[in-house]
């Protein structure tokens, strides 16, 4: 961040280090919602594990801002968030894709 913002920037280094994993868990995130859930007719179950993400974001949030400065808390609850809804999307992938045919009867 030094190098290429200048130093007035070195606070946003631990920040952007915590996020750095939250592009491979978008990836996952997009995979398993969009491209499977919200494709196969899973709507109601897409949309119950968003307001899932939305409380564990307020849940992780309020403790987080108590012991860490604001940015740093952001970015941790970022990744929680993230993280939850990655590992809530793909265990239901893995839940429905064991079933037999799943994909023959939505198309």
């Amino acid at each position: 961040v030094p190098l290429l913002l200048g130093e007035k920037y070195r606070p946003a280094t631990v920040p952007l280090q915590i996020m750095a994993f939250i592009p491979g868990l978008l990836m996952l995130t997009q995979i398993h919602s969009t491209y499977y859930m919200l494709a196969c007719g899973y709507d109601k179950e897409w949309m119950r594990i968003i307001l899932t993400s939305v409380a564990i974001n307020f849940c992780v949030l309020a403790p987080t801002l108590m012991f860490l400065r604001g940015s740093v808390a952001l970015a941790v609850t970022a990744l929680i968030v993230e993280g939850s809804a990655s590992f809530l999307y793909w265990r239901f992938y893995h839940s429905r894709s064991s079933e037999p045919d799943v994909l023959a009867e939505t198309v």
